[in-house]
Formats: structure tokens, C-alpha cells, sequence
């Protein structure tokens, strides 16, 4: 069941699918979602169900997922099990009539994903992608500034994001067919590509393995129609920068970390041609070993880029799972079937790439 339009004053009513330590995070960050309404949860288990509902004072326990999709009081249902049932569960809800908020990744490959879409737009109610990073207010007015024409012409897109974890007994990011870099980590980056540059032409990709096959560190090189290009690279192996940055010919483009909901962008324009001429090389040598010179130097530096550098900030209230949520209660109180800013063409796009990417494994 879809709110109708125009509903703007009735609270949007949520299920959640799952129990696990999202459906927690989502269900603590739809806790500063205006009009929000936490009413069901469900799982596979009534006990498990019943105690995430006392926790989180949730009226109805589901002791099935059948239950929950069939649920009247349900508008909306956010699908929070492991990768590897996103498809069946969300089908399930799309069958009985409910909106769909399904985390990432949307689900193991493109088929999949397909599948899904199709089912939604046969059954006409709402569907998309919890990829948070697209709903980031500096991710919005980055790209938006992207797509002004602010960096000029586009060059290519550095992305990274990785932490090292450590791959113990039950840790879903090291087993299961939803295990893995590029389905955890690498969407955000390959979500970020799709936005700025639409389908790749040319994809090349190499990964790390753990000894039981499981993807821990991947590298993505991306080329486009018009010369433009992506170096992406996701990690449960190690730190990485966490960030991304995009370079045009007028300005270079930086969104900070964390990549996977920045709170920061920033944009520094490439040094204009009629700047001061540099200083004499050996006048440089001369003097750049010098301790206190150099000190002063590398302050001076810091504040000239400080003050090229155009930085904003962005610090909505709640977390990256609120406002996924408030998107998706905006679209169902427009009316709409898919976000605007997580179109289900980019989605569908990205699962593609990624089913690219494993037939261009380098092992």
C-alpha cells in the first residue's frame, strides 16, 4: 500500500524486515524522521522479533515475513536481511502491495535486480535502494554543482573506501553469497561513478582474495564514451582514504570522508593562468633545506589552500538512515514510484557494472 498524495499530515507507517544490527541502526535513525511510524517488525524467529519490538517500542512482533507483508497497517517496509534474501523478501513485499526500502547492496547481481524493478513497476508501488551516500545533502549539492558546470569539463573520479575487519566465524562481510568488498564497500563508489558519468564503456577490475575465495580488496579502473575515467578501490583489508575526488579542467572537486554518507564536500579551481611566476628553482634548492623557512612555507601553503578551497558543510539531523527514510516518505507522499535521487536506472546500472566487473576478475 502506497500513502496517497497529497497525505502530507498522516505518519508514514513502518515494518522492517530483519533484526540484525541494521534493522537496529535503521530503526534508531527512523527515530528522527518527521511523521515516521515504527509500527511492525518481523523475523524468522517470534522471539527474536519480540524482543527488537520492546526494544525499540514497536507495537507488533511478525514471527514470519509473510505476516508482516500482509500486514494492513503497513505502508512501507524496509528490507534489512542479509544480501542474499534482498530479492526474495523484497518481492515478497512488492507482491502484497507494500512500498519497498531495500538496503544495499539491492541485490547479488543484475538479474536479480531486474527482477525486482520489474515486479515494482508491475504491481505500481514505490521501490528503491537504500544507498544512503545519494541522499547525503553534500552529496546532492556536489553533484549539483558537478552538473552546473562548476568543475568544466570532466577528467576522472578517485574514489575510495575501505576499513580493515577482521573476517571472524559468522561475520556476514566474510560469508554468504552477499559476502565481499564489492557488494559491501564498492557500490558507494561504483553509486558515485554512475551519478557523475552514467554507464561505463570499459571496465577492468582485480581483487584480493581470503583463502576461502571471498573478494577483500578490490581495484576498479572505468573508462567512458568521452575519455573520461574511474579509479575506484574497496577494502575490507585496510584503511583507505574514504574519500573521493573529482578533477575538471576548472576546479577539482573533493567529497570527504566518510564516503559512504559525506557530511563535507569542498572545491578548489585549478590555479589560473596569470598567477605570479615561481619562484627561481635554484633560489628554491638554495633555501628549502633551511628548517625555519621551510616551516613557515608549509604554513604558508596551508593557508593559501585554505583560502582557495570552497568548503561546505552539511549536518542533517539524525543519520545516514534518516534521511534515506525521509526520502522515500517524500516520494510516497508525491505519489512517485522511484526516487529522484536514487533512480532504479541508476541501481539497475551499478548491478550491471558490478556483474561486469566479476567476469573481469585479474586474480
Amino acid at each position: 500500500m502506497n500513502a496517497p498524495a497529497g497525505s502530507e499530515a498522516r505518519p508514514i507507517r513502518w515494518g522492517i524486515f530483519g533484526t540484525g544490527w541494521v534493522a537496529s541502526a535503521f530503526a534508531e535513525g527512523l527515530g528522527y524522521a518527521r511523521d515516521a511510524r515504527l509500527v511492525a517488525v518481523a523475523s524468522r524467529s517470534t522471539l527474536s522479533a519480540t524482543a527488537f519490538a520492546q526494544r525499540f517500542g514497536i507495537p507488533t512482533a511478525h514471527g514470519s515475513y509473510e505476516a508482516l507483508a500482509a500486514d494492513p497497517d503497513i505502508d512501507i517496509i524496509y528490507v534489512a536481511t542479509p544480501n542474499e534474501h534482498h530479492r526474495d523478501h523484497c518481492l515478497l513485499a512488492i507482491r502484497a502491495g507494500k512500498a519497498v526500502l531495500c538496503e544495499k547492496p539491492f541485490a547479488l547481481d543484475g538479474t536479480q535486480a531486474h527482477e525486482i524493478v520489474e515486479a515494482a513497476r508491475e504491481h505500481d508501488v514505490f521501490c528503491m535502494e537504500a544507498m544512503w551516500s545519494r541522499c547525503s545533502p553534500a552529496f546532492k549539492q556536489a553533484l549539483a554543482q558537478v552538473r552546473d558546470g562548476r568543475l568544466g569539463p570532466l577528467l576522472h573520479l578517485d574514489a575510495q573506501l575501505g576499513f580493515a575487519k577482521q573476517p571472524t566465524p559468522g561475520n556476514r562481510l566474510f560469508e554468504g553469497a552477499g559476502a565481499g568488498a564489492l557488494l559491501d564497500l564498492g557500490v558507494y563508489t561504483l553509486a558515485l561513478a554512475q551519478a557523475v558519468f552514467g554507464n561505463p564503456t570499459r571496465i577492468s577490475a582485480s581483487r584480493i582474495r581470503t583463502a576461502e575465495g571471498v573478494d577483500e580488496h578490490v581495484d576498479i579502473l572505468l573508462g567512458y564514451e568521452n575519455g573520461c575515467s574511474a579509479s575506484l578501490s574497496a577494502s575490507l583489508s585496510t584503511t583507505l582514504s574514504n574519500s573521493a575526488r573529482l578533477h575538471g579542467r576548472e576546479g577539482v572537486l573533493e567529497l570527504h570522508a566518510p564516503l559512504y554518507f559525506p557530511e563535507r564536500y569542498s572545491f578548489v579551481p585549478v590555479h589560473a593562468a596569470g598567477e605570479p611566476a615561481p619562484i627561481s628553482p635554484s633560489v628554491v634548492r638554495r633555501y628549502r633545506q633551511h628548517p625555519l623557512l621551510r616551516s613557515a612555507m608549509d604554513r604558508l601553503r596551508g593557508w593559501r589552500d585554505d583560502l582557495r578551497k570552497d568548503s561546505k558543510p552539511f549536518y542533517p539531523v539524525g543519520t545516514g538512515y534518516t534521511v534515506e527514510a525521509e526520502e522515500a516518505m517524500r516520494c510516497l507522499r508525491a505519489g512517485a514510484k522511484e526516487s529522484a535521487d536514487v533512480p532504479l536506472t541508476d541501481t539497475l546500472a551499478v548491478m550491471e557494472t558490478i556483474d561486469h566487473i566479476r567476469r573481469a576478475w585479474i586474480v
